[in-house]
């Protein structure tokens, strides 16, 4: 290849970037293939003669490097809300009527866009470069996927024209369209491969493999419907449009609608084009247009008031009962689940459903044998609508319930005035261990890596371990020894279950302890004036219920629940090996002021940062969040003056209304 300077690299650079725009973002190819490729292959060329002038953005960095060995984690400043749905006409009049008593307008200019079934993403550009990927996670932690995110061909490397932010922030979604998700699964029967479910699993799958070349292999695609820094426009129509002309791969599909009116018919017209779509969409997304109305509606502590989700009706199929099984849960709560002859439903395929309870057969009758109507409560967990009993067969029997645990033989009890049946026997029955293993394992309480169901059926069945502190023992000989456990597996869940033992706050370990009533607001009460975990074993158990039924946000129930927890031998014993293993943070007193502590506090409007880092400071300095407005609130934080319902009850109250201001100097004093 002939000498070839930095200019004539950068132009073609250039065009290739936007041949790839065209193709994969607008679905207008300009050139052949052929033509594509020859000069696609001169760029590569170019590369190979000068390494240092490849960057980021260059379409060579699209196909995986190296593989991970785990993702980063990535901490937003924003969070990423999840959105509150709805499933009828009435409840989006009654959301228009909510949006229009705040904003104190009649007619309410809307957004209407498809809801993609897809995978989650936040999407940095830096200087127009993409620099930072990552999934939704729980809200504020996600994990780093640029790598992967780099090979999904209509996502730009860089943006085009010169008019977006310094630092841009993006939100949207990946998905894998259904003709795409049909040849791969032909290609994984042709290997011998399990077929991929349905598309959202196989984008999520797609984007978290630690080998991006796997990832490239997959036709992902991407959708943004959000921009983070949008000061410079006035609607979020506005930020679509400036979103395509950077050639991000914002929605084509948009209905700007006036009114309530006008809303509905479009929801009612949607409804067919929408499963016409290349990709599933499991209904639409409804947004106030005006960004100084969305400023002034503001959040609530999990969804934004100015958006709301609607989910066409849930779609149903007939299937067949094989078979009934009862499963036991980490309180020893026994669940009945219907296995089912598999039917596709709502893009999956369901081979099981909840039965809820003993209760709920017997009052559906449902039998072994009995046909059907099945749906997905919320588009999530299947469960039994209704037998069809003009297909009961005469051999079909009414099911009786067991009256043993089937996971350890015990005789089954139920509690007075309580729907559930359980297994009283905490202590020896293994599926009691492995859930409760399980739960203190899990992304809410202690958040350790590496140790899943499958691993903690291991180490349950062969004795390795009996509770939870077990795991903070653990040998690599012991790991080494089990079924697909390699050197480096083992390594792995050692320095997750070490790493988890280190960085664990209190609120955390209380957590994952269980102790029935307590949540994760509790957890926090308890481990602010707890200060550490031999709190709990050399308090007496009736001073333990006095201090804690005095504490604010504890009630009686939850007083009793834990200093019932702390006096039984196996749970002392559990607290005990806990604190020998190394697992025993300490808080410390963050009370800056004595009128925080005590003190309650719920919040409404718009304020200056995130609503968690305002839960969250509120916590850390002994206050009290609360999410409704009553008679015993303290405090009620907003920055103005509002028609809110809970602006209007504080002040019909006489609840004491402060501003964001007021309260960082109550904080700070």
């Amino acid at each position: 290849m002939s000498k070839v300077t930095k200019t004539e690299y950068e132009k073609l650079k250039a065009q290739i970037q936007s041949w790839d725009h065209h193709y994969y973002g607008l679905d207008n190819p300009l050139v052949s293939d052929r033509e594509y490729d020859v000069d696609y292959r001169r760029l590569l060329e170019m590369e190979q003669q000068h390494p240092e002038w490849v960057t980021p953005d260059s379409p060579s960095q699209r196909i995986g490097g190296s593989v991970l060995e785990a993702f980063e984690k990535v901490v937003r400043q924003q969070r990423m809300y999840s959105l509150d749905n709805t499933y009828n006409e009435q409840n989006i009049r009654e959301f228009d009527e909510r949006v229009r008593k705040i904003v104190g307008e009649e007619d309410i200019e809307y957004i209407v866009e498809p809801k993609i079934d897809g995978l989650s993403i936040e999407l940095v550009y830096t200087n127009g470069v993409l620099t930072l990927a990552s999934t939704r996670g729980d809200g504020l932690t996600g994990e780093n996927v640029t790598q992967n995110v780099r090979t999904i061909r209509n996502v730009p490397l860089r943006l085009e024209g010169a008019d977006f932010p310094e630092t841009c922030t993006v939100r949207g979604e990946v998905y894998l369209e259904r003709n795409a998700l049909q040849k791969i699964n032909e290609q994984r029967v042709q290997q011998e491969q399990e077929p991929l479910k349905n598309p959202r699993n196989a984008a999520a799958g797609s984007l978290r493999l630690l080998d991006a070349s796997v990832t490239a292999s997959r036709p992902l695609k991407a959708i943004v419907y959000a921009l983070m820094e949008h000061e410079s426009y006035e609607s979020h129509h506005a930020c679509l449009s400036a979103m395509k002309s950077w050639g991000l791969p914002a929605h084509k599909n948009v209905f700007v609608v006036k009114g309530v009116q006008s809303l509905v018919k479009c929801i009612h017209d949607q409804k067919v084009p929408m499963t016409q779509l290349p990709f599933d969409v499991d209904g639409l997304v409804i947004k106030v247009n005006s960004k100084k109305q969305q400023k002034q509606l503001g959040y609530t502590s999990k969804y934004p008031r100015w958006a709301i989700a609607y989910k066409y009706e849930t779609e149903q199929a007939v299937a067949q009962i094989e078979d009934i099984v009862v499963q036991v849960g980490r309180t020893g709560v026994l669940t009945p689940v219907a296995h089912l002859t598999p039917v596709f439903l709502a893009g999956t395929t369901v081979s099981r459903a909840s039965l809820h309870n003993k209760d709920e057969i017997q009052k559906k009758d449902i039998r072994v044998g009995d046909h059907v109507l099945v749906e997905k409560a919320g588009e999530i967990i299947p469960q039994v609508v209704k037998v069809l009993l003009e297909q009961r067969s005469q051999k079909s029997l009414p099911y009786v319930f067991p009256e043993v645990c089937p996971a350890c033989m015990t005789s089954i009890v139920q509690v007075k005035d309580e729907v559930a049946v359980r297994c009283p026997n905490a202590l020896g029955c293994p599926a009691q261990i492995k859930e409760s293993i399980r739960y203190f394992c899990s992304r809410k309480a202690m958040n350790i890596e590496h140790v899943g169901p499958s691993l903690i059926d291991q180490l349950v069945d062969q004795g390795i371990i009996r509770d939870a502190a077990d795991l903070f023992f653990l040998k690599r000989s012991q790991l080494i020894q089990l079924e697909r456990m390699a050197e480096k597996s083992a390594l792995n869940v050692l320095d997750a279950i070490e790493q988890a033992k280190k960085s664990a706050q209190l609120s955390q370990v209380i957590t994952a302890l269980g102790i029935p009533f307590v949540g994760e607001t509790g957890a926090r009460i308890l481990a602010s004036h707890a200060k550490g975990l031999d709190y709990f074993l050399n308090t007496p158990r009736e001073e333990m219920y006095d201090r804690l039924v005095a504490l604010h946000g504890i009630g009686e129930k939850m007083a009793v629940s834990v200093a019932g927890f702390c006096d039984l031998k196996q749970h002392r014993s559990l607290l005990e090996r806990l604190i020998q293993a190394g697992v025993n943070p300490v808080v410390e007193d963050s009370h800056h002021h004595p009128h925080l502590q005590g003190k309650s506090f719920c919040v409404t409007g718009t304020l200056s940062v995130p609503r968690d880092q305002i839960k969250k400071m509120i916590l850390d300095h002994g206050g009290a969040w609360v999410s409704s407005v009553s008679k015993n609130l303290d405090y009620l934080v907003t920055n103005e003056a509002s028609s809110s319902s809970k602006y209007v009850k504080a002040q019909s109250l006489g609840v004491a209304i402060i501003s964001e201001e007021d309260l960082m100097k109550m904080v700070h004093a």
